[in-house]
């Protein structure tokens, strides 16, 4: 695994977007994401319905990558510089060289195809900067887009966790996904 990727922020372009650090003028953004049942009903933790919370998570994502403990990029179009989602990895393990990916966008860019632009880069940077042998994912089964966007990027269904994460209120089932670096994988972005 390579720490050296940590050295400084790795931002990275696609066609139509820019991954670039997450700073506090990203706290709006990420509270827009996580503060709408809407947007989180695929994803199993509680809504931040003040911006106070957003802001602390915001910050966390900050810190956890000078901690190492995270990669998380903000997604901007290129073309209006708009951001429009976040994701990364997270849980980094350097003993085991894996970590959890996650992403969201929120709802008004919802099918537009940018996660298919963006998941690309991001698994790039994991496998081959990174160097990480295995990266998980965990989705909600109702989230067929999500599903089909992890497919069509080389990773495998793992298993079905049953009411595996409790939160507002009930358990959330997850499907568990996972890339090894072993696999047979589609070509890796260029970044």
């Amino acid at each position: 695994m390579d720490l050296a990727a940590f050295e400084s922020f790795p931002e990275m372009e696609t066609e139509r977007v820019i991954l670039r650090e997450t700073t506090l003028e990203d706290i709006d953004m990420v509270h827009e994401f996580n503060r709408y049942e809407n947007t989180m009903r695929f994803v199993p933790r509680a809504l931040a319905s003040k911006r106070s919370e957003a802001e602390k998570r915001t910050r966390n994502m900050i810190a956890s990558f000078k901690d190492r403990a995270a990669v998380w990029w903000v997604f901007q179009l290129k073309e209006s510089g708009q951001a429009f989602g976040y994701g990364g990895f997270f849980d980094i393990d350097l003993v085991s060289q894996k970590a959890e990916l996650g992403y969201g966008t929120i709802a008004p860019f919802w099918g537009r195809g940018l996660m298919g632009e963006v998941l690309p880069a991001m698994m790039a940077f994991g496998m081959r900067r990174m160097q990480f042998h295995r990266i998980h994912a965990e989705v909600d089964p109702s989230n067929h887009a999500s599903i089909r966007l992890l497919e069509r990027n080389s990773f495998q269904k793992e298993g079905h966790l049953r009411e595996a994460i409790f939160a507002r209120g009930r358990f959330f089932d997850m499907l568990l996904f996972a890339r090894l670096q072993s696999d047979p994988k589609k070509e890796l972005a260029n970044i």
